[in-house]
C-alpha cells in the first residue's frame, strides 16, 4: 500500500482531506485563521507580516536585506581595495554615500589618477618642459618662505648673460 506525503493542512491516502488547523494556533504573529473544506486552513496576516502562517516579519526582512547588502558591499569593496591596489603610496578608502559603497585611492600630493599611477608634474618641471623662460633663460624656485604668502612653489626665470 502506497502513502502520499501531504502538503501542510491536508491528509488522507490521496491528500484530499483538508485538516482544520485553526484550533492548533496555526497562524502566527496575530494572524487570523480561516478554514474551508475546499482550500483547508489559510491565514489572514496582519500588516507587516506574510507567509503561509504569517511567520515572516517584512520589516525585519527588509532590515536584514539592507544590512546584508551593506555587509556584502563592504566585503566587495575590501576585495576591490586588494585587487585595485593604490600605487605610489596611495591609500585605499571605502566611501559610504547614501548606502552606496565605493572605493577610492587617496593619493600623496605628487601623484594622481584612479590608482595614483600618474606622477603630477611639478611647477619647475612644467616650466622647463614648456620653456616658460625662453631666450636661454632657466626656471628657478623662489625659496624665501616668508615672502611666499600662498605657501606654494613660486617659479621665476633667471636669464643667462
Amino acid at each position: 500500500m502506497a502513502f502520499c506525503k501531504c502538503n501542510l493542512g491536508f491528509t488522507g491516502i490521496d491528500c484530499s482531506i483538508p485538516l482544520n488547523l485553526c484550533n492548533a494556533s496555526f497562524c502566527l504573529n496575530g494572524g487570523k485563521c480561516l478554514f474551508d473544506y475546499l482550500n483547508g486552513s489559510k491565514c489572514l496576516c496582519l500588516d507587516g507580516f506574510n507567509g503561509t502562517r504569517c511567520e515572516i516579519n517584512q520589516k525585519q526582512e527588509e532590515d536584514n536585506n539592507v544590512e546584508n547588502n551593506l555587509n556584502n558591499d563592504e566585503e566587495i569593496n575590501r576585495n576591490n581595495c586588494q585587487l585595485n591596489k593604490c600605487l605610489n603610496g596611495g591609500i585605499c578608502s571605502i566611501n559610504n554615500n547614501e548606502n552606496i559603497l565605493s572605493t577610492k585611492c587617496l593619493c600623496p600630493p605628487n601623484f594622481e589618477g584612479n590608482n595614483c599611477q600618474i606622477k603630477k608634474e611639478t611647477k619647475i618641471e612644467k616650466c622647463k618642459k614648456e620653456n616658460w623662460c625662453g631666450n636661454n633663460g632657466y626656471c628657478k624656485i623662489f625659496k624665501e618662505a616668508e615672502k611666499n604668502i600662498f605657501e606654494e612653489e613660486i617659479i621665476f626665470c633667471e636669464c643667462n648673460e
